[in-house]
């Protein structure tokens, strides 16, 4: 892109691509029963993620003050 620096550029997409697997883990915080699904081979196309899962809970939790590793699931709890 022309006037655009590179790390500019990086910098907007590595926000942009945090900010999807943050809105991942809240579309399955408020819409989908059970654990949280730590799937990510839509941005990278493998199957083991260890660092974007790693990535995508520091961000819940800096948005959020949830911590996704201390989250109790209710779903059986409920009668």
């Amino acid at each position: 892109m022309p006037d655009r620096s590179a790390e500019n550029i990086k910098a907007l997409v590595n926000g942009f691509f945090s900010g999807m697997l943050t809105f991942d883990l809240e579309l399955q915080w408020t819409l989908k029963p059970g654990a949280f699904n730590y799937d990510f081979k839509w941005l990278t196309g493998r199957t083991e993620n260890t660092e974007l899962i790693a990535i995508a809970k520091r961000q819940f939790h800096h948005n959020y003050g949830v911590d996704l590793e201390k989250c109790q699931l209710i779903d059986d709890m409920i009668v």
